[in-house]
């Protein structure tokens, strides 16, 4: 997994072999720490 902020790319290395589906659903969560 790799994330270009310059070329505003993510890259998903998929766990399952080709051929790859059509339709790929990303769930994620971010959360924020204050660190003070």
């Amino acid at each position: 997994t790799n994330v270009d902020m310059d070329r505003q790319i993510f890259t998903l290395l998929s766990p399952q072999p080709p051929p790859l589906p059509k339709c790929i659903l990303l769930l994620s969560a971010v959360q924020f720490m204050d660190s003070q």
